[in-house]
């Protein structure tokens, strides 16, 4: 399961973690792709230019960067605390240019042991 620049949206994210974790089968894996809350001005402006955009659309993606999506995102910290809370409970971070790559993994159940 792959969720890439929506997490941020979610209005309660451990929730959201619960539900896919339920949805995983045993063993599976689940990777969060989204945007920190502190990247700085300077790492979306290289990020935009190095998108190719054209000048408006540039323009037009750093403000909606600066002035909706910054501040809805999460900080490193924050991360560990949903996934912890959650049914998860551990995973990993990895920080990137722009945000973080989380991967959660669903424990393995065993079917032996039976009556």
């Amino acid at each position: 399961m792959y969720c890439s620049a929506a997490f941020k949206n979610f209005t309660e994210p451990v929730k959201a973690l619960d539900e896919i974790y339920r949805v995983l089968r045993s063993g599976g894996e689940a990777m969060i792709g989204d945007l920190r809350k502190d990247v700085s001005l300077e790492e979306i402006n290289s990020y935009v230019k190095q998108s190719g955009r054209k000048w408006f659309d540039a323009w037009l993606t750093k403000m909606a960067f600066r002035h909706m999506l910054i501040n809805r995102a999460y900080m490193r910290e924050d991360f560990v605390r949903m996934v912890e809370q959650s049914r998860f409970g551990t995973g990993e971070i990895e920080t990137l240019s722009i945000g973080f790559e989380v991967r959660l993994r669903k424990r393995t159940v065993s079917l032996s042991g039976g009556w």
